[in-house]
């Protein structure tokens, strides 16, 4: 039986096949995990090593949770981050075919995300006023919406997770030490909420739209770090605010709060580590 013919005996017994790009990042794993565990699901993991043997695959759900992440890396190498946010993007979208597509993006889209009106998901963006991170991104979603036919694109905030690495949350838990003011405040959910919430989007069917997915809320960093019970060794540097609006997404679904993320995260953390 051709590989063509099994999918079809699959389809036709409900089983819709899903690919993950990135299947082992941060975000990405969350996905594979998630959707793994529903069995009307068969998932792919897609990367470097498998991709020209998946190349040309046909699937029900495409989920791009692939690129670069790093806003450093991204205004020191620009055009790597263009490459990878943007290039990789369009390749995607050329190289699979796909019923629907789901793309994960940043709130860093809006360039000021410190105020909830200037952060509605219909806000105008201003592109060139964008960091080079924020700039690759948006131009990401901008190919999304041209070339698929059917799609949901996600901005992330602040997260936490399995196999977290970077990031104050991070700097906070693993080192004390933070290279923003700890009068920062962020925003924070669970990988594994963000999963969730892209599942049930889709199977609501919300799909050729745009939802920022974070959590409800900010906290400052300072208020993090007691709750870590971590003295800081690090608190100059750059204050940073995110205050970005969750309404949309509330109007289809309870979303978590920053701060029972962080809570039930960092009694996990402690757990794990015997503190």
């Amino acid at each position: 039986m051709s590989g063509r013919e099994a999918l079809s005996g699959r389809e036709a017994l409900g089983i819709l096949k899903v690919g993950i790009i990135g299947h082992k990042g941060f975000v990405g794993s969350a996905f594979y995990e998630l959707f793994s565990s529903d069995k009307k699901y068969e998932v792919l993991g897609i990367e470097k090593e498998n991709y020209e043997q998946l190349k040309g695959g046909r699937f029900h759900l495409l989920i791009n949770a692939n690129g670069n992440s790093s806003k450093p890396l991204a205004e020191k190498t620009p055009f790597l981050d263009f490459e990878m946010n943007v290039c990789s993007t369009a390749n995607f979208l050329q190289d699979f075919s796909f019923e629907h597509y789901i793309h994960i993006s940043t709130v860093e889209v809006y360039g000021d995300a410190s105020q909830q009106q200037n952060t509605l998901e219909d806000t105008p963006i201003n592109s060139l006023s964008l960091s080079n991170y924020g700039f690759s991104k948006h131009l990401s979603e901008l190919a999304v919406k041209k070339y698929a036919k059917s799609w949901l694109i996600l901005r992330l905030a602040g997260l936490v997770g399995k196999n977290m690495k970077k990031g104050p949350a991070f700097d906070i838990l693993s080192s004390s030490r933070l290279f923003v003011s700890q009068d920062s405040s962020y925003q924070y959910l669970n990988t594994l909420d963000v999963a969730s919430i892209a599942k049930s989007l889709a199977e609501r069917g919300c799909w050729n739209d745009v939802y920022n997915v974070v959590g409800k809320g900010s906290m400052r960093l300072s208020e993090l770090a007691r709750m870590c019970d971590a003295k800081l060794s690090q608190t100059a540097g750059k204050e940073v605010h995110f205050n970005v609006s969750c309404a949309k997404l509330e109007s289809k679904m309870r979303v978590p709060t920053t701060r029972e993320t962080l809570e039930k995260f960092i009694q996990g953390w402690k757990n794990s580590s015997g503190q």
